[in-house]
Formats: structure tokens, sequence, C-alpha cells
């Protein structure tokens, strides 16, 4: 079911991971029908990355979507925490939902974890592969503990 539309990437019927968006790939997003998108940007350090978020804030509320700033850090320091306010925001928003990092491996990562429960690993591991991701190396580590249950 993953397949990337420019810098989007599909991973599941209501989820998809990007990177960096922009007013065109928010418009796009809209076009393609997704409701909701989640900002997994590390909380911005200065003035500049902070006016950034928040045009980008109004630019997805301007095209109707819905939009949350879930701040993780960097895939190293995921905690429980993190996975359960990520499932939380999936379970409430309307869907589908578009979430978006530097790479979209954080957001992707994410995901995964708060799959485990209602998806096969390997289905999860073979659409980050098909989207260019990686995420094996999270099976074993300590940053997302949620996944040593599938091990």
């Amino acid at each position: 079911m993953t397949r990337q539309t420019k810098k989007l990437t599909i991973l599941s019927a209501d989820f998809a991971v990007g990177t960096y968006l922009t007013p065109q790939l928010l418009s796009m997003a809209k076009t393609l029908g997704y409701a909701s998108v989640i900002n997994t940007m590390p909380a911005p350090d200065s003035v500049l990355e902070d006016i950034g978020a928040n045009a980008l804030a109004n630019n997805a509320r301007n095209c109707g979507m819905e939009y949350h700033q879930f701040s993780v850090g960097n895939i190293g320091i995921i905690s429980e925490d993190d996975i359960a306010g990520f499932q939380d925001l999936l379970d409430e928003l309307p869907k589908p939902i578009l979430a978006f990092s530097r790479t979209g491996l954080t957001a992707t990562a994410l995901w995964a974890a708060s799959m485990v429960d209602t998806m096969d690993w390997e289905e999860i591991v073979m659409s980050a592969e098909r989207a260019g991701l990686d995420i094996s190396f999270l099976i074993n580590s300590p940053a997302v503990p949620s996944l040593s249950k599938v091990a």
C-alpha cells in the first residue's frame, strides 16, 4: 500500500509521512484528501524557526486541515509517553493524517511504534522500507521501548 506522491509517502490508508512541508505540499495534501497534519519536528530553537512553524500551522489551517505540533526532539529520545501521545493523536484526529519531520524518520518511527498492537511488525517495516526508510534498528532500540514485545 506504500507509495510516494512527490514528497508524501503513504504508509497506510489513513497515514502518510513527509519531510519539510511547504505551502504547495500542504495544498497538494489537502487536494489528496488529508484532513490533519502532525509536525514532529523539534520545537523551534529560534525566533525565525518559530515564525516558520507558525506560518506552516496557519497555512495548514487555511487549507482546512487540523494542525498539531508534536515535538519529540530526535529519534534517540522517543519515550513511551511520546508514543502514547502520538497514538492519542492518531486516534483523535480526522483522517487521513500527514505527519512530517526533517527526513520523515521520526514521524515514521512514531507511527511504527503506535501500530505495533494493530499491525504485523514485518508489514510495518516493509511499509517504511518501501518509503525508503529503514526502521529495523528500532526493534532492539531503547529509544522505542514498546517494540521490545515484537522481538
